[in-house]
């Protein structure tokens, strides 16, 4: 289970979250992260579908999000963004919003060269981020664009923690 799962029960009055199988006490919303960043220093520079309606019924990340959030991708920012783990892994039974990520470069195609808001769909992408305790591409072979956006929900912007 995530390790955000864990560090979730420490603050989660109503839920204990015992085991990986716990999926609900385990949840940790986009203001739960916000708070804890806060209170290690850093500051919300930029924020995207994060109200906690978005988690429920939220729309996904569009290509110009997904642009804009590559522009934050720089020594002195972290961007995290919640996505579905099925664009890591095909064995995750559904597609909801149910993991977060920290953008370790920026979106780009697999020959190098970074994704624009002219970039067509159907291109194969690679993203290397934090994830699972690695930083790597996590990404499926042969992820389109297109894919990316169809598991991308969320994402902030913070300042680096001092």
């Amino acid at each position: 289970m995530d390790t955000l799962a864990s560090l979730r029960d420490t603050e989660n009055s109503f839920f204990d979250f015992d085991s990986p199988d716990d999926q609900i006490p385990g949840i940790t919303t986009a203001g739960d992260l916000k708070t804890w960043f806060k209170k290690a220093g850093a500051e919300i520079i930029y924020e995207i579908n994060t109200k906690i309606i978005n988690h429920i019924t939220g729309p996904k990340l569009t290509l110009k999000d997904l642009c804009r959030l590559n522009s934050y991708v720089r020594e002195d920012t972290h961007v995290v963004m919640l996505i579905t783990s099925r664009m890591f892994n095909t064995r995750v039974p559904i597609a909801t919003k149910n993991h977060w990520i920290v953008l370790a470069d920026k979106l780009k195609l697999i020959n190098g060269h970074e994704v624009t808001e002219q970039t067509l769909l159907t291109e194969l992408v690679e993203l290397k981020c934090f994830s699972w305790g690695k930083v790597k591409n996590h990404l499926l072979k042969n992820t389109t664009l297109a894919g990316v956006m169809k598991y991308s929900y969320a994402a902030f912007v913070i300042s680096k923690i001092p």
